[in-house]
């Protein structure tokens, strides 16, 4: 009987081994989609360099693209309007307002040209955007109100726009509720791929979050999965392609965490965003030098813009 107990004992020790070390089953199914390299963001995500304080017309800040070298374009989610906030003075200093109404979540200025991403897909091109004599098209895509598009990013490589989907992750069928996936759209023919061009599982997210240092507490990772099914809680707000690495910049307000992967969907690090700093981060964008812009929109005060180094 002595004996029986134990080999028990022993196979329970030696099974338990993976799970104490940090490697799971969890870990092996999804390596595919996991750098193997541990990697650490480039970014003091616990201290912003500056913090922007936004007026009450940006209290509900959904997206920010570069302007130019002192100044951002920002949208807010309820007006087809684009406000310039200069840097340097801390305030708004033009209003561009297009007099429609929508569901605006995030947008990109590449030249003279405004693309706006409405929720449902659609995407505006607005020509000119600073003239009077503006052109506006509007492209519907594939995508509609259950995928809840709310992320947008430029490639310049591929001349395309990348659409994160924050619900729904497929057009025409469902192969996962928890999946999160990205799309490309190309500007050359305005045609979206039907098939995201990233897919993003969420144990493959919860694999990488469960090595970062950002978490301090297991408290902090039980907030993040859900109780019922197990699954990391995530949702995709922003995106942005880095100037420098060319990695894509995943922030999710729900779940509060920021997740880095190439432009093939190989997760590389996944950052816990602390709630007292990251209130309801709803935009992400780069300048040319890898300075990290992220804006938070106002819950109960004012938005911001918090303003990050990159430091190599």
């Amino acid at each position: 009987m002595k004996y029986i107990k134990t080999i028990l004992i022993s196979i329970l020790i030696i099974s338990a081994i993976p799970t104490i070390f940090g490697q799971s089953n969890l870990d092996l199914e999804n390596q595919d989609t996991i750098s193997p390299k541990n990697e650490t963001i480039a970014y003091k995500l616990n201290s912003p360099d500056e913090v922007f304080v936004l007026p009450i017309s940006l209290k509900e800040i959904s997206g920010i693209s570069i302007y130019d070298k002192t100044s951002l374009a920002c949208i807010q989610d309820e007006r087809l309007a684009i406000y310039i906030f200069d840097l340097e003075s801390g305030t708004v200093t033009e209003e561009i307002d297009y007099g429609k109404d929508g569901d605006f979540e995030d947008l990109e200025i590449i030249g003279q040209t405004a693309y706006l991403l409405r929720s449902d897909g659609t995407i505006y091109e607005i020509v000119r955007f600073e003239d009077k004599k503006y052109v506006l098209n509007i492209y519907n895509t594939a995508l509609d109100k259950k995928n809840n598009t709310e992320g947008l990013a430029y490639n310049t490589d591929k001349n395309e726009l990348l659409f994160a989907c924050k619900d729904e992750a497929y057009i025409s069928k469902v192969k996962s509720e928890f999946y999160r996936t990205i799309y490309s759209y190309s500007l050359q023919d305005n045609k979206i791929d039907h098939e995201p061009i990233i897919s993003l599982n969420p144990d493959s997210v919860l694999v990488k979050l469960k090595k970062t240092k950002s978490l301090s507490t297991p408290e902090e990772l039980s907030k993040k999965i859900d109780k019922e099914t197990g699954k990391l809680k995530f949702k995709p707000s922003a995106i942005a392609i880095h100037p420098i690495s060319k990695n894509l910049y995943i922030l999710a307000s729900v779940g509060k965490i920021l997740i880095v992967s190439d432009l093939s969907g190989k997760i590389i690090v996944v950052e816990h965003l602390n709630k007292s700093i990251f209130k309801k981060p709803e935009g992400i964008c780069f300048d040319p030098k890898g300075t990290m812009y992220i804006s938070n929109e106002g819950k109960k005060g004012k938005g911001n813009i918090l303003k990050f180094v990159y430091r190599k």
